[in-house]
């Protein structure tokens, strides 16, 4: 396919803080994981898919298997809570959560 750039699992963004790898990017609608290191307003290759451990939670939510999964930016961490916070995947039960790939 001529038009194809890439496969779009990982996909460079400008981080807008600070972040670790491992650290959740949020640029607009796209929210993924850092895979390296990067200071605010540099680039910052982000997994976009996958299935990831160990990430903040909000205080008090119960992240049950198969439940909807939005990220808080103002807080930096996952939240059952869908309001105005960002789509970031499903929940699989033990800490574990699955990146939908799709915003």
């Amino acid at each position: 396919m001529r038009n194809l750039v890439q496969d779009g699992e990982t996909i460079p963004l400008t981080a807008p803080v600070d972040r670790a790898p491992g650290d959740i990017v949020c640029v607009g609608s796209i929210v993924g994981i850092a895979v390296g290191a990067a200071s605010a307003g540099q680039p910052v290759q982000t997994r976009l898919k996958g299935v990831f451990k160990d990430l903040p939670l909000k205080a008090g939510d119960v992240f049950a298997e198969g439940a909807l999964v939005y990220y808080v930016v103002a807080d930096d961490e996952l939240t059952i809570t869908a309001g105005t916070n960002k789509k970031f995947g499903v929940a699989l039960g033990g800490g574990k959560f699955r990146l939908n790939g799709a915003f």
